[in-house]
């Protein structure tokens, strides 16, 4: 099973990776103690990465006083002021980083998203204020972006949103400024908001030294939960939003009547085109309707080199087309058993998605034009391509209560003209006593195959269950779960997890790349901080692994 980009929480050490369980009604202290009235203005910022714009001059300032790692809440090495605003459009923070060995400033122009080494600056922004989810905006001195949508434990670096940054670096140090559309945001109908928001500067130097608006207890597994709070916003930019990105484009090519000659002469092909549309709306900020015609994802970044080569399981690929990102967090399940990128070359689709209060409705619907599968297995996976045409249905709920807890429903379809597969199921994050969480999901699928033996062919059986791998057209089914009980704190942390699935069990629109087995997996982890000149942090990890097909046989010890 595959767990998701976790690239800031290898950034943060310090902050542990689980919530506590704070009363839904609770405001956690940090966010009651650290607070921060940003003043409104009538006009975007011009943004110089200077912060020159005179407009910054009426900002309130706070700074970054705690060092969290590798101290704990000591003062920190290095000043750092922020400055915050906003209009009816966008949330402007300023941050001013005061450095006096700037020829060590480490900055890069790279990538976005690639910049986690470099020195940069962080915010983290829950407008719900129920520490389940943060939008994470990174930006290194230069103002190359780095975004992440942070669920619980779980960071998705391939989330990427619509905001603007510039940087620029002096002899004193480097200054950043950000402008986030609200736009680019889900958040409550509500006239006035407070919002929680983490705002850090990482500065690795001899150490990786982290600075915060606010201090952090590691024993207290919430890292949204020790934000702070930007109180009063008012006005927003709520009216519908309605955008409409239509395409078209014509294309032909042309070869050699005889490749081996030169001087064979060129013939043109004939002219072929292509038009589509992708469309929009939202009638207020917790709800958002999406449609594509015939999409055009050539402006997508394209896949990062992996080595398939003697892979024993088919590989993941993050999902980078900008239809499928938005809300990806909301489909998220313990056993993933939805995965954007089996929706391969949609002809259309679409997606709707709602939030009040603690519940969010989430579903979606394609038809893509050569869906491909993933054939699971008990030593290994392989995936297929093919010109087949489907037609995929999504339909998510989730409740969510406390801190971080919530249970959800979801159910998937994948209909052929002769064959189709459909899960469903119920997964769920309880957290209690501060330090502990019991998550899992319960998850039943049916299957009718495909009848085509020439897409694959191979006949050997699911377990003894007398049914073949190859597509021919059979029908089974299975029933799977995951469960997993741990506990997170600054010294002791522990997980225990259990997995089954049957040799039957297939989910065609998840990524699930085995099968046929029953796995226990425990691990004890003790961490203790020396803050030696050498030593500044030390684990003692121990884990265990049983694992055993349906047959009762050991697989792995």
């Amino acid at each position: 099973m595959r767990r998701a980009n976790t690239m800031l929480l290898r950034t943060l050490p310090a902050l542990a990776v689980l919530v506590s369980s704070h009363s839904g009604a609770q405001v956690p202290g940090n966010q009651a103690r650290y607070v921060v009235a940003p003043v409104r203005i009538d006009r975007d910022l011009d943004l110089t990465g200077s912060l020159a714009d005179t407009a910054w001059n009426s900002a309130p300032t706070i700074q970054c006083p705690f060092e969290i790692f590798p101290g704990e809440n000591i003062p920190a090495k290095r000043r750092t002021r922020v400055k915050v605003l906003y209009n009816s459009r966008y949330l402007y923070f300023g941050f001013a980083c005061e450095d006096s060995d700037a020829a060590a400033i480490r900055a890069h122009l790279t990538d976005r998203d690639n910049i986690f080494q470099d020195d940069f600056v962080f915010v983290a922004i829950d407008p719900f204020r129920n520490n389940q989810r943060a939008y994470e905006f990174v930006t290194n001195p230069y103002g190359v972006q780095g975004d992440l949508m942070r669920t619980g434990n779980n960071e998705d670096a391939s989330w990427d949103a619509v905001w603007y940054s510039k940087g620029a670096v002096s002899d004193t140090g480097y200054t950043v400024e950000i402008a986030i559309p609200f736009q680019s945001l889900h958040f409550p109908s509500a006239e006035i908001q407070d919002w929680s928001v983490m705002i850090l500067r990482i500065y690795p130097r001899e150490s990786r030294y982290q600075m915060s608006w606010t201090s952090f207890d590691r024993n207290d597994p919430c890292s949204i939960c020790q934000g702070g709070t930007v109180k009063g916003l008012q006005g927003l930019q709520s009216t519908a939003a309605f955008e409409v990105l239509p395409y078209i484009m014509g294309f032909q090519s042309g070869s050699l009547n005889d490749a081996g000659n030169p001087s064979s002469g060129f013939v043109n092909g004939k002219v072929g085109g292509r038009a589509g549309a992708g469309l929009r709306y939202s009638p207020n900020p917790s709800t958002s309707l999406e449609a594509v015609a015939n999409p055009d994802f050539s402006q997508v970044e394209s896949d990062a080199a992996q080595i398939s080569v003697n892979t024993t399981f088919a590989i993941f690929y993050p999902e980078k087309r900008p239809f499928f990102m938005n809300g990806a967090d909301l489909f998220t399940t313990p056993m993933a058993d939805f995965y954007s990128r089996m929706i391969n070359n949609p002809l259309g689709a679409a997606k709707f998605i709602t939030k009040t209060h603690g519940l969010t409705l989430a579903y979606l619907a394609a038809e893509d034009r050569n869906s491909p599968f993933i054939i699971p297995g008990e030593e290994g996976s392989r995936f297929q391509e093919s010109s087949l045409r489907s037609f995929s249905n999504v339909l998510r709920a989730k409740y969510e209560f406390g801190t971080e807890s919530y249970v959800g429903a979801i159910g998937t379809g994948r209909n052929f003209s002769d064959a189709h597969n459909y899960t469903a199921g119920l997964d769920w994050n309880l957290y209690f006593g501060q330090n502990y969480s019991f998550l899992g999901q319960a998850l039943f699928t049916g299957t009718r195959e495909v009848n085509d033996t020439s897409l694959f062919s191979d006949t050997t059986f699911y377990g003894t269950t007398g049914r073949t791998k190859r597509l021919d057209g059979e029908e089974f089914s299975g029933a799977g779960l995951y469960t997993q009980f741990r506990r997170d704190a600054r010294n002791y942390s522990f997980r225990v997890s259990y997995q089954d699935l049957p040799s039957t069990f297939q989910a065609q629109d998840g990524f699930i790349t085995a099968n046929d087995l029953k796995t226990v997996d425990a691990a004890h982890d003790y961490a203790w901080y020396p803050m030696g000149s050498v030593v500044e942090t030390a684990d003692l990890f121990m884990e265990g692994v049983l694992h055993f097909n349906h047959d009762d046989v050991r697989k792995e010890r």
